[in-house]
């Protein structure tokens, strides 16, 4: 049998020459640039998986939102809109009620406010007065509401005279005066109010 012989010493290499340092070195470089460019990949693969499974949300979501919107157009948008003209109707009706308040001021400067059942109302572009007062007033009242520049009409819708003593001193009456700068206000409000 042959004997056999280990050598547990580490063999002695000869001197490395250029091109072995060359190569050496050469070879540690593409490995470190091929451990950054694997670190690079698996970067870039997360962060793809990242940015596809952030849009496929962003999806869902526009497509929820669009549904939402599509119902909002649909039940809730003319609701809205609506309200929005009915506001600027009121709004006109606030800004014109000076005009209104002025031309009651002036009726009730006339008739005053101790008139006998007195009811005095508009409705649509008329000024409507309703009551029971003296004959002379009710001459004046008629006097004003006709050189007045803010009505077109006045009519006397019906006169009932009363006995008191031995004068004829008060009436019943209704009194309709049409108001003209109120017209397209009114008509406006009676449209949306028909909506």
């Amino acid at each position: 049998m042959k004997s056999r012989v280990f050598n547990l010493l580490e063999p002695i290499q000869p001197p490395l020459t250029l091109w072995d340092r060359v190569y050496i070195w050469v070879t540690n470089q593409a490995r470190i640039v091929i451990a950054i460019v694997i670190i690079l990949l698996t970067i870039a693969f997360f962060a793809k998986v990242i940015v596809d499974t952030e849009a496929k949300n962003k999806t869902k979501q526009i497509g929820n939102l669009m549904n939402q919107i599509s119902f909002y157009s649909e039940s809730i948008e003319p609701k809205i809109r609506s309200l929005i003209r009915r506001v600027d109707v009121y709004d006109e009706l606030n800004q014109s009620s000076s005009q209104l308040s002025e031309i009651l001021d002036e009726v009730y400067q006339i008739l005053g406010t101790s008139s006998n059942e007195l009811t005095v109302s508009v409705k649509d572009n008329r000024l409507i007065i309703y009551g029971t007062e003296d004959l002379v007033l009710l001459k004046d009242l008629e006097r004003f509401l006709r050189t007045s520049q803010n009505f077109k009409s006045v009519n006397f819708d019906s006169l009932i005279v009363q006995r008191e003593e031995s004068n004829y001193s008060y009436g019943q009456y209704s009194i309709t005066a049409v108001i003209k700068k109120e017209k397209q206000v009114y008509d406006r409000l009676k449209f949306y109010r028909s909506e």
